[in-house]
């Protein structure tokens, strides 16, 4: 079987590509900094207590 020709570059692409997604799925959000409740409602998000709780500061 003959080699296809960029077929290296094309995996070696498609692996970084996948190894980088993996990296952004693992990582999760640890504070939030501002929850504006009025942006929230306005389209219709409903914002979890939790969330709420974490905040540095909401507003309302």
């Amino acid at each position: 079987m003959l080699p296809i020709p960029g077929w290296n570059r094309l995996w070696n692409g498609l692996r970084r590509l996948v190894v980088v997604a993996a990296d952004l799925l693992v990582q999760q959000v640890t504070k939030v900094q501002i929850v504006n409740l009025k942006a929230a409602k306005a389209l219709a998000l409903n914002v979890p207590l939790p969330m709420l709780a974490r905040a540095d500061e909401v507003i309302e």
